[in-house]
């Protein structure tokens, strides 16, 4: 008898008798092969019940009447039928929640599939599964978390020396006490990002005041984190995860905050293992039920970094939302004790939910226009504002009745630059 070559299914004489036992067998072996689902393929003995046309991979070791058959396909059509399985056939596989696929040799997981998505939900694949998840979840609330944007220094050292200085764009240099340090925009990333925002000390304060801290802060638009529902009982989940290197290895801390009273907050602590290496960092946590959280203009929420902190800040709690604003812990490390110590961060993200997404990067333009809702300037990018500086890289003012330069308006706006 012939045969099909993938299958193995008897094709019918041209003078057969009962044809109708040939097709339905094939029928039979088709229904029970197309239903692409496995109960288990971990099985070595058969089942003592089987229903009609339930298919399995016949396991590692296999007995009875699977004896010789690992990792052949076997169904039961009153006896145990037997399918030779070809490379690349592919089963879902109901115990394990897998996708497996036959390489013409063993076979190979595929596609882990976890949640159930409902309308208004996609799908998200980390590499092993796919997760039902918040298409709103797929946008990252922090601004310039690559920190690609620099308008104020264009990669240029800044040297802080009072507390609240922008750095890069959207970063808040957060300073009390004598310790002192730089921030730069740095070529120094990880892969898959190009640049990173580094502190480096240059007054050291190896005996950190109650209430001396460094730490870098961005302050979210209550708008952007509406959804979220801080506040209330359906507060939503909060990712956060970025990428840091550090010269001194020890431990720092996430702290979360809400608005500019900051009288509610959350301590996550992180180990940096290995100095002057990229590590990734990520938190999943619990979104706050209580407390004032604006959804206007203001901050609705704020994010630290924090490389040091006085006692002040510190609490002896983590992982759990407090009625005070706390920065880090007492065990975390003091950055500032020594000159020369550095910390770099990019790649930051927040976002609802509780999927860690890849990082993925706006359009240069659209940062940019994230960045101008807060600062502009009127020079052209890659030239930082300074006063006096000429006609260079600004922007020179035409009218349009007359096509001709506004002198007395140029004075007052050129190499201007103006921030809300």
């Amino acid at each position: 008898m012939t045969t099909t070559t993938h299958l193995g299914i008897t094709l019918v004489e041209q003078s057969q008798s009962q044809k109708e036992i040939t097709v339905n067998t094939a029928l039979t072996r088709l229904d029970a092969f197309l239903n692409n689902g496995a109960k288990s393929r971990s099985i070595n003995t058969p089942p003592g019940s089987p229903s009609s046309g339930d298919l399995y991979i016949v396991g590692p070791s296999p007995t009875g009447a699977w004896t010789g058959k690992s990792l052949n396909l076997v169904y039961f059509d009153q006896v145990w039928q037997f399918i030779t399985p070809n490379e690349g056939i592919t089963l879902w596989v109901d115990d394990e929640n897998l996708i497996y696929t036959y390489n013409g040799s063993t076979w190979v997981a595929g596609i882990n599939v976890g949640g159930t998505a409902t309308i208004g939900q996609g799908l998200f694949y980390n590499g092993s599964q796919w997760t039902a998840c918040s298409v709103g979840a797929l946008d990252n609330r922090i601004i310039n978390g690559d920190m690609r944007i620099d308008q104020r220094n264009e990669g240029a050292s800044l040297a802080v020396s009072s507390d609240g200085v922008y750095t890069t764009d959207r970063w808040l240099a957060r300073l009390s006490g004598t310790l002192r340090f730089t921030a730069q925009q740095v070529s120094d990333a990880p892969s898959g990002f190009v640049n990173s925002l580094k502190y480096t000390i240059t007054t050291a304060e190896a005996s950190l005041g109650a209430g001396d801290f460094c730490a870098i802060e961005q302050r979210i638009e209550g708008n952007n984190v509406a959804d979220f529902a801080m506040g209330t009982s359906s507060a939503a989940n909060i990712v956060i995860d970025f990428w840091v290197k550090t010269s001194l290895a020890g431990t720092y801390a996430l702290s979360i905050g809400n608005s500019v009273s900051f009288n509610r907050s959350y301590v996550a602590t992180f180990t940096v293992s290995s100095a002057s290496t990229w590590q990734y960092v990520s938190f999943s946590i619990p979104g706050d039920t209580a407390g004032t959280w604006p959804v206007n203009t203001s901050a609705g929420m704020r994010i630290f970094i924090t490389l040091a902190a006085g006692s002040t800040y510190q609490t002896a709690t983590t992982g759990a939302w407090q009625g005070a604003g706390y920065f880090n812990t007492s065990s975390c490390s003091n950055i500032a004790a020594t000159n020369g110590n550095n910390f770099q961060i990019t790649g930051v993200r927040v976002q609802p939910g509780s999927i860690v997404l890849p990082y993925v990067p706006r359009a240069f333009g659209q940062e940019l226009m994230l960045c101008q809702r807060y600062y502009e300037k009127t020079f052209s990018p890659g030239a930082k504002p300074a006063q006096n500086a000429g006609t260079t890289d600004a922007i020179a003012i035409v009218g349009n009745a007359v096509a001709v330069l506004v002198a007395l308006w140029s004075s007052m706006l050129l190499n201007a630059q103006y921030q809300r």
